[in-house]
């Protein structure tokens, strides 16, 4: 634990420049205080990187990049695995570790069923991303949010007694839909407002939210 510790001194972490599934590993970082690197590239920079660093030519953002580590970490799951344990944000027994992962896969299928609305983001489409986002929202999004609102009830944090991955991550998708796409979607969900708003009020992730880059998604 102490070397995974200290090789996240510095780290590289890799992502291309929006929130995404990269952005709840940065308030891990933010958050512990811990100073990385935040390399925000576009597409074609990636291609060039993962030559000169000699990463798998395969290897799909975001990716982690610790120091004296000849391999990177790949994928989101994979870094937020990692920093969550190193970090502290991975709970205090193994039914903890598991609750949180089932929030966290919660997640990722709403990260895959938003798709069509960041496509249309990036395309400009904007008719049609506001009909990609009402079938998302009725399909998929008002049943997890509904999920989400009944796990954290009256508590202060999704699992156990203190902040973890699942609560940044939660809190970081759901003010990113509000931000980008739809402005009122909390409204009917005073909890889950609440709890994000607490979240992104929390000393450095304050500070960071208020500095980092707008991105449209």
């Amino acid at each position: 634990m102490e070397n995974s510790s200290v090789q996240l001194n510095g780290a590289i972490l890799y992502g291309i420049n929006c929130r995404g599934r990269t952005e709840c590993l940065r308030l891990m970082f933010v958050l512990s205080g811990r100073k990385f690197v935040d390399r925000r590239i576009t597409l074609v920079e990636w291609k060039e990187i993962k030559i000169k660093e000699n990463f798998p030519s395969n290897a799909m953002l975001p990716v982690l990049k610790l120091a004296m580590e000849s391999q990177p970490i790949i994928g989101a799951i994979e870094i937020g695995r990692y920093l969550a344990t190193n970090l502290g944000f991975y709970g205090s027994s193994q039914d903890e570790k598991l609750e949180i992962d089932q929030i966290i896969d919660d997640l990722e299928k709403l990260h895959v069923a938003v798709a069509p609305v960041i496509r249309t983001t990036l395309t400009k489409n904007f008719d049609k991303r506001r009909e990609y986002w009402q079938i998302f929202k009725e399909n998929y999004l008002t049943d997890y949010l509904k999920k989400f609102e009944a796990k954290l009830g009256q508590r202060i944090f999704f699992v156990g007694n203190k902040i973890s991955w699942a609560d940044m991550a939660v809190a970081d998708v759901l003010s990113a839909f509000t931000t980008c796409f739809d402005t009122f979607l909390l409204n009917s969900y005073p909890t889950l407002k609440a709890h994000a708003l607490r979240i992104e009020g929390l000393p450095n992730i304050r500070t960071y939210v208020a500095q980092r880059p707008h991105t449209s998604f």
